[in-house]
């Protein structure tokens, strides 16, 4: 009778590595929820915050020149221009375009958006901006009639025409 010892290799065989495998994808799909998340939350944080920078700085530049600034309009489109992101002298009626940062020294684009290097390139993210026609020129802090009013997906009016009415609105 012959005795004889079979060679076994020690490792793992393939379906062991295949269940390991299974395992650590799951493991790392049910991470990938969370972090996104918290990528979101954190996004929000800063666009809330860089809303509120900008609420103080158009405080600030009303109280300095007695007016708020005129939108920068889409005809400037070129970052190397150098009225880029400033505000012009004047406002069309009813004008509305993007945010004059540079004048208000706050930034350019929300935490989702991209900086514009190019004419070509999107303003995806840019703060766009309407200011009441009241506002644009030198006002008195007792002025208190509107034509700015916001409406939800519907049309219906959210403001009314009281004091409370926005006199500036800025989005994203």
């Amino acid at each position: 009778m012959h005795n004889r010892s079979v060679d076994r290799q020690a490792g793992f065989s393939l379906v062991e590595l295949a269940v390991v495998l299974v395992i650590v994808g799951l493991l790392i799909g049910g991470m990938l929820l969370p972090l996104s998340a918290q990528r979101d939350v954190r996004s929000q944080a800063e666009t809330l915050k860089a809303l509120s920078e900008i609420r103080e700085a158009l405080v600030g530049y009303a109280l300095i020149n007695g007016k708020l600034p005129c939108p920068m309009l889409t005809t400037t489109t070129d970052p190397a221009n150098a009225s880029y992101g400033f505000a012009p002298a004047t406002c069309s009626p009813g004008a509305q375009g993007y945010l004059p940062w540079k004048t208000l020294g706050v930034n350019e684009i929300d935490a989702w958006g991209q900086k514009r290097v190019s004419s070509s390139d999107p303003f995806s993210g840019y703060w766009r901006y309407r200011v009441d026609d009241n506002f644009a020129a030198t006002f008195t802090l007792s002025t208190t009639a509107s034509q700015l009013s916001v409406r939800d997906a519907a049309g219906n009016t959210l403001t009314d025409g009281t004091p409370n009415a926005p006199v500036a609105v800025v989005f994203s």
